[in-house]
């Protein structure tokens, strides 16, 4: 099972990034997060609620789908100098909050940390950035799913199709990303993130 999930992990990093060019990067895996103060960004579940205090999440994940906890294991994003990158010359970590699958559907989260002169930035601002985006891929779209405005793109693999959406929280860019081989299995996910809380409280 963790073979299949850092395999679709891999997946969802490449969707994220748009196939962006291998020498514009390096990835590497650091150490799990050593402390419960630093394992907190990660949230929790609940039956079949997933929460996070320090985003501020609240969203249901499917029953139909089986729920795997955070690995509290990150991966690392070193981009090279991209000329016209905001972020160039930074790392960026990624942290998978959650990971929920049932065949042939898949619902990833994560969340990177945005530097301080970041952190108010949009998700189509980010998605389209020289990082995220090929020279002549599409540029991102905007949707507004139950009060919140999400960048996205859609993309295809060998295996299925995916829509990745894009929203700034605290601080945090989240990555949502939507595995599916038919568009009412999308549609049934966009009605979860419709749902979902981006500005919860803990209440």
């Amino acid at each position: 099972m963790k073979s299949v999930f850092k395999l679709l992990l891999s997946v969802t990093i490449i969707i994220v990034l748009n196939q962006a060019a291998a020498a514009q990067r390096t990835v590497t895996t650091p150490k799990p997060a050593a402390t419960d103060n630093a394992r907190a960004v990660y949230g929790q579940v609940e039956g079949k609620i997933y929460t996070n205090n320090v985003i501020g999440l609240r969203i249901e994940i499917p029953k139909e789908m089986e729920f795997d906890e955070p690995s509290f294991v990150d991966v690392a994003l070193v981009p090279t100098q991209i000329p016209g990158s905001m972020f160039a010359g930074q790392t960026l970590t990624i942290k998978t909050l959650f990971y929920a699958r049932v065949v042939p559907v898949s619902f990833i989260c994560t969340a990177t940390k945005l530097a301080p002169s970041l952190a108010k930035k949009t998700g189509e601002e980010i998605l389209n950035d020289r990082l995220f985006r090929k020279p002549n891929g599409p540029m991102a779209k905007v949707e507004t799913l139950g009060g919140n405005v999400f960048a996205y793109v859609d993309g295809k693999t060998r295996f299925n199709e995916n829509r990745s959406y894009a929203i700034v929280r605290k601080g945090y860019y989240l990555s949502i990303v939507f595995m599916y081989n038919e568009k009412g299995d999308l549609d049934a996910l966009r009605e979860y993130l419709a749902d979902a809380d981006f500005d919860w409280t803990g209440k």
